[in-house]
């Protein structure tokens, strides 16, 4: 079935953030609340995938390049916090929220988009004709790869 896919509400949608997030993230990867939860989110517009009413994915972006007010240059987003839980993968799920959310952010003037991606998805990036810049790192523990596509 296909996800409804939606901005979320800060309010009533958080507590679902949090436990996506902490499934995948927290159980599954190991990663620390600290770094997870890093003091970003309130900034950062989320997004939320259902499938028959059931939260099952999230991603977080937000503008990471603010320019002066004078400046005509556009803002450059971040990517981050994709996550899908483990019985929803392979389904196309976190293509349908990267479209999504490289959609809202062309609306808002965004013509480049950054993301660390872990190497293990690296391919679902490349399908959305993200770049690899650099040398791969390691960021959590897990090996990254900076990757940037314009819009």
């Amino acid at each position: 079935m296909r996800p409804s896919i939606r901005l979320a509400h800060p309010a009533t949608d958080w507590p679902k953030l949090q436990s996506i997030r902490r499934q995948v993230f927290h159980l599954e990867q190991h990663i620390s609340e600290a770094l997870d939860f890093d003091g970003q989110d309130a900034e950062a517009r989320h997004l939320l995938a259902e499938v028959e009413g059931e939260a099952v994915a999230t991603l977080r972006w937000r503008i990471c390049d603010r320019n002066p007010p004078e400046s005509t240059a556009p803002p450059t987003a971040k990517l981050e916090r994709l996550a899908v839980l483990a019985s929803h993968r392979r389904q196309g799920i976190a293509l349908q929220l990267m479209e999504f959310a490289l959609d809202q952010m062309h609306q808002q003037g965004v013509e480049t988009v950054v993301v660390h991606a872990q190497r293990q998805i690296q391919p679902l990036y490349d399908r959305l004709q993200f770049d690899p810049q650099g040398e791969p790192f390691w960021e959590a523990g897990i090996e990254h790869v900076k990757m940037v596509r314009c819009i």
